[in-house]
């Protein structure tokens, strides 16, 4: 009789469970571990390159732009007092440049 009563309950309690359900909770927790601890490893990896970035000084980055003034004028046929207003893209300086070329006379 006793062993009537233990098998009933094991199957009432497994009718709750299902294979599909068992194998989706399995392949759930076998994914959280796989893709949850790369994250965590790059985060650390990325965070040091940050730190090494080099900040650029931003007149390197105007001054290329002092020879490429030049050549634009150049081939526009304007003159020498026009071309010396290139020199102020040398300290990104592009309202002087403007402010220069409509004082100088054509």
């Amino acid at each position: 009789m006793r062993e009537q009563i233990s098998d009933a309950i094991t199957w009432r309690a497994a009718d709750g469970i299902t294979r599909r359900g068992s194998l989706m909770t399995l392949g759930g927790a076998g994914m959280a571990a796989i893709f949850g601890g790369s994250v965590t490893a790059d985060a650390r990896k990325h965070k040091k390159k940050n730190k090494k970035k080099k900040k650029e000084d931003p007149f390197e980055l105007c001054a290329p732009q002092v020879a490429q003034c030049q050549t634009t004028i150049t081939l526009l046929n304007g003159n020498a007092a026009q071309l010396l207003c290139c020199d102020a893209f040398a300290t990104c300086e592009a309202t002087q440049f403007f402010l220069c070329l409509l004082t100088t006379p054509a």
